[in-house]
């Protein structure tokens, strides 16, 4: 993830949100963060997440929103998370450590511009709209 010119991010829900936005991505060639909702390590958990985004491909970086959790960050990571989302604070630097050792990114930036799928009729349609396709 770029300082400059962040990915686009689509927070996706469901399989159905997860295989619009690839294909959207792939069509516009360019690489989006696929967005878990918030808190969801928390509320949902990261087996599930994984499981649901286990189809991104190259284009699609699914990112795990952890909110103000460093643990389950941690353990996200340990299990092969690619990437986890984590507010600012004290144990950031920590994680950001253990990610690296992974292979694994700690994303910590503003979630600009951002796509929620939740309740969107038409995703393919809203994620192709999203990425100026449309």
């Amino acid at each position: 993830m770029t300082e400059t010119t962040p990915p686009p991010r689509i927070v996706v829900h469901t399989p159905a949100h997860v295989a619009a936005a690839r294909a959207a991505a792939q069509a516009a060639r360019v690489r989006v963060i696929v967005q878990s909702p918030p808190d969801c390590a928390r509320r949902a958990g990261a087996p599930w997440f994984a499981a649901l985004t286990a189809e991104c491909g190259p284009e699609a970086l699914p990112v795990l929103d952890c909110a103000d959790a460093p643990g389950l960050a941690l353990g996200a990571l340990r299990a092969g998370a690619p990437a986890v989302r984590l507010d600012p604070g004290p144990a950031v630097a920590a994680v950001v450590e253990t990610a690296a050792a992974f292979g694994a990114l700690v994303d910590t930036a503003p979630a600009a511009p951002l796509l929620d799928l939740r309740g969107e009729r038409d995703p393919a349609a809203a994620c192709r709209r999203f990425l100026g396709l449309a």
